[in-house]
């Protein structure tokens, strides 16, 4: 699983970036790939768990999926 920070949180929408710890480029999420309807707990700087996998969309880039709804509140430095 990887591991990275929350970089950006669009709650209209119901999307957000993530920058991965092994990425080069911010990976997009949307609001069905948090586990158990926890999108609105997320916050910006929040380190998350997560996988990354093609996005069905825009198949030049990846995205970040299956993010658990506990996830720690430490912000990175």
């Amino acid at each position: 699983m990887a591991q990275g920070t929350i970089k950006s949180l669009n709650p209209t929408s119901g999307h957000g970036f993530i920058a991965s710890d092994g990425e080069s480029t911010d990976l997009y999420f949307q609001r069905d790939s948090v586990e158990e309807g926890a999108f609105e707990r997320l916050r910006e700087g929040q380190r998350v768990d997560f996988t990354i996998a093609p996005d069905p969309l825009k198949t030049d880039r990846m995205r970040a999926e299956h993010i658990p709804p506990a996830t720690s509140t430490r912000r990175r430095k």
